[in-house]
């Protein structure tokens, strides 16, 4: 994710701050003045210098005297600056509480927990007359609006010498606007390396929309009947369904992934499992994909300032060398060597079967 780069884009050490979310009340802007008062004093308590304080205080006071707040958020700061500031979902996977931590480095597995296996994912809501297209990836969401020629859309219904001519006219407009549409999916797809694409709207747009396709992204498509581009059109079930699609294909990709964990385990040595060879994978640069426990984990590591700079004993960091160092949860270390590694990361579950130390990599080649 890309937003994750930026956290680690200066030095720590780092506030993390949750706000969870809460139902607005009358009261709403003083219940999160106050819930954001008591976490500043266990911060304050940590040692949290005070530019950083600012920062967050800046950030976490309403626009407006009595302004409702009920979306949850998450910030991460350090030096004086906001590093992360993002709402927590509406209905987060896994339930997140109010807490602050000052460490070496942000801990953000109960934000990855809360948001779930993020899916990138397109939504076309079609017509005759073009498409909006919602791409959802890497942490962001973009709308990309195609409309193309309208001219003679409708097709005529009365007899007559010129019937003919109009009504291939009309299919030739709709061929059209079906390519542009086609063509922009295509391309976010192969670019974002999406997993699903919804077609919804017209019946026959997403018909033909979905005959221009190429065959990779044809592959990822399901078609619905809810949603309209209309005025005033009811979204509700089209949103029911996109969470329903993504759920399943969540967990499908993940069910996947863990099946390909088992094997190379069992019998091709591309993956690892336990703390001491996830922390020298990573500090090598062979790891693919991270495993971690979506509760965090009971250990610690020593890290340095750079990603790769980790170790399960003090010693090993003097020995590579490393001059500075801290101690901190091994999630958050494991988490920041893999983004700067360009590596994955899976978060599991307690339905997963266990692992050595709760941690586990799949390996970019065998060992």
């Amino acid at each position: 994710m890309g937003f994750l780069e930026e956290v680690y884009s200066g030095e720590g050490p780092y506030a993390t701050v949750y706000l969870e979310n809460r139902p607005a009340g009358e009261d709403a802007a003083e219940q999160w003045e106050l819930r954001w008062q008591g976490l500043r004093q266990q911060l304050l308590a940590e040692g949290t210098d005070q530019p950083t304080l600012a920062a967050l205080d800046e950030a976490l006071t309403p626009s407006r005297p009595g302004n409702a707040v009920r979306h949850g958020r998450v910030l991460v700061a350090a030096s004086g600056q906001i590093r992360l500031d993002r709402p927590l979902p509406d209905d987060p996977v896994t339930p997140v509480t109010d807490q602050a931590t000052w460490a070496p480095l942000p801990h953000l597995i109960p934000l990855l927990a809360a948001e779930g296996r993020r899916v990138p994912h397109i939504l076309v809501i079609a017509d005759r007359i073009g498409a909006d297209v919602h791409l959802a990836a890497e942490g962001t969401e973009r709308v990309s609006i195609i409309d193309g020629m309208d001219n003679q859309l409708r097709k005529v219904q009365a007899g007559g010498w010129s019937h003919r001519r109009f009504q291939q006219r009309a299919e030739n407009h709709w061929e059209q606007n079906a390519t542009l549409v086609a063509d922009e999916v295509a391309r976010l797809a192969v670019r974002h390396r999406v997993k699903l694409v919804v077609l919804a709207g017209d019946v026959r747009a997403r018909t033909a929309i979905a005959s221009h396709l190429p065959a990779n992204v044809a592959s990822l498509v399901v078609e619905t009947d809810h949603g309209s581009r209309a005025a005033g059109a009811a979204q509700d079930p089209l949103r029911a369904e996109i969470r329903r699609l993504l759920t399943e294909t969540a967990r499908r990709e993940h069910s996947e992934l863990i099946a390909r964990f088992q094997e190379a385990i069992a019998s091709t040595g591309r993956a690892v499992e336990g703390l001491e060879a996830t922390v020298e994978t990573l500090r090598l640069g062979q790891v693919a994909t991270l495993l971690l426990p979506s509760q965090g984990t009971r250990h610690h590591l020593w890290v340095g300032p750079k990603p790769t700079e980790i170790a399960v004993t003090r010693g090993e960091l003097e020995r590579m060398g490393v001059e500075e160092y801290a101690y901190d949860r091994a999630d958050a270390a494991l988490l920041r060597a893999c983004v700067g590694t360009g590596a994955g990361f899976e978060l599991l579950s307690e339905d997963d079967p266990p692992m050595t130390d709760g941690v586990g990599v799949l390996l970019r080649y065998q060992l």
